[in-house]
């Protein structure tokens, strides 16, 4: 553990887990899955946003 402040550190504002990184790389799967035709792609959409607070996943339709 760190016992002092600095200030270039970029983890106090761009924080990056496993969890995150290992659903968005499903989600890219999922995304290149889909363009193949592997899934069908009823609504497809152009931008997903989660929101941690609640771990709702909402998407914006191209």
């Amino acid at each position: 553990m760190p016992t002092h402040d600095t200030k270039d550190d970029i983890y106090k504002a761009n924080i990056q887990i496993a969890e995150l990184n290992m659903l968005n790389a499903c989600l890219a799967v999922m995304a290149y899955k889909k363009k193949l035709g592997f899934y069908v792609d009823d609504e497809p959409s152009y931008n997903m946003l989660l929101n941690v607070g609640d771990m709702r996943l909402v998407r914006q339709d191209s």
